[in-house]
Order: C-alpha cells, then structure tokens, then sequence
C-alpha cells in the first residue's frame, strides 16, 4: 500500500501523457487540445500590400523570429517565454475574398500540452490587429 502511495504522482502524470498522446492520434490532430485563438477579419483595401504591412505589424507588436513562408504562403512569428506561457506560435494568412482580403490570424502555444494559456493567445491576436490596423489606416 505504501508503495502505491509513492508513486502516485508519477503514475498519474504518466496516465495523462498517454491520455494526451492517444487523443492527438485517435483525432489525427496534433493541435488538438493544445490552446489557440484564431481571428478572421476582412479589410476592403485591396490596393495595399498586406505582405509588407503584416510583416510590419508583426514587428511593431514585438513577436519575434517574423518571417514569410513562400511555400505555405503565409507569415510566422513566435511570441517568446512569458509568466502566463512558454511562448506562442503565430500564423497569418491572407486570402482574396468577393469582399476584400480576409487576414486570418492564429496564435497557438509552443508547449503542445498547454491547456491553459490564460488569455494571452487572444491578447497576442488583440496585440497584433491593433499594429495591423494602425498601419492600414
């Protein structure tokens, strides 16, 4: 009984990696119940180069390692190590809509376990709209 006692917290934190790992592959999703916040919005400016002006905003909002995948056709960033994350993982598309351009935004967490992130997925897309917009106009 004793030794049951003792290797309770690590039996459980091994019950709940596996729970983790099995969900991920059952759902072949392997962002699934990793926390992210995902922002569409649709601007009518179709005559501005939103490449550049995401690349700024992103920038000006300081995320850093902001880059341009040419194959995926979309913009990455990372938001570092804070008290309330481990960092987040940032993607922003653009795609030509009968309305406008549709800038969809996603801010995942690097840590694939996190759950939680305590609102700084959404404070991350808050962030980076307010630096998208002022550039806009």
């Amino acid at each position: 009984m004793e030794w049951q006692i003792e290797y309770l917290g690590p039996i459980l934190l091994l019950i709940i990696f596996v729970f983790f790992y099995s969900y991920k592959k059952i759902t072949k999703d392997p962002d699934a119940l990793t926390s992210k916040h995902k922002v569409k919005r649709t601007y009518s400016k179709t005559n501005v180069d939103m490449k550049k002006i995401i690349t700024k905003a992103l920038m000006n909002a300081r995320f850093k390692k902001v880059g341009f995948n040419n194959e995926l056709d979309r913009h990455y960033a990372h938001a570092g190590l804070s008290f309330w994350s481990f960092g987040e993982n940032i993607t922003v598309k653009v795609a030509v809509t009968e309305e406008g351009q549709e800038v969809k935004f996603a801010s995942m967490c690097a840590f694939t376990t996190t759950i939680i992130d305590w609102g700084k997925n959404k404070r991350n897309a808050k962030k980076f709209f307010e630096h998208f917009e002022e550039l806009i106009g």
